[in-house]
């Protein structure tokens, strides 16, 4: 061997540990290998790997790091899809909540009597309605987020092209 090819090897060997020095994970993670069942809604944590198609799919920042990336997005598969959902300000990667009765919008309605609106810091992020308050009674409104077919928020979730 040259001793350029050492050097390659050498570098080769040593990516896991400097990638775990900037704090970033090393585990690669083909994605063909994710979705072995065609639908599990179990949320899992982002390979480092995949944190380009991420930062492309959700358009995110140039300089965001990769470490990140991977703390903020989910994984999940739907349809044998790998689907990604960034969890951010207002952004819940959680299975929708479709229930008509909101303890949270409930309580601010006690507080708050006659609220044109419930914000969804008190309703949750999850939920799939508008609420307002009818005296201190929380009264739900229209619905705002389509549920896809697994239950989860449509529009926060984007298929792995």
């Amino acid at each position: 061997m040259l001793r350029a090819d050492y050097c390659l090897v050498a570098a080769f060997a040593l990516m896991p540990f400097t990638a775990a020095a900037r704090g970033e994970p090393a585990a690669v993670v083909p994605p063909r290998s994710i979705c072995r069942e065609p639908s599990d809604d179990t949320l899992r944590p982002l390979p480092p790997n995949l944190a380009p198609a991420a930062r492309q799919v959700f358009a995110l920042a140039a300089d965001m790091p990769v470490a990140l990336i991977v703390k903020t997005t989910s994984l999940r598969c739907m349809a044998g899809r790998i689907w990604l959902c960034n969890d951010g300000a207002n952004l819940d990667c959680a299975r929708a909540n479709r229930s008509e009765i909101s303890r949270g919008a409930a309580a601010f309605c006690r507080k708050n009597p006659d609220a044109l609106s419930v914000p969804m810091a008190a309703a949750g992020h999850n939920t799939i309605y508008a609420w307002h308050c009818v005296g201190s009674k929380a009264r739900r409104a229209e619905t705002i987020s389509a549920v896809d077919r697994r239950g989860f928020i449509a529009a926060h979730w984007r298929a792995l092209p």
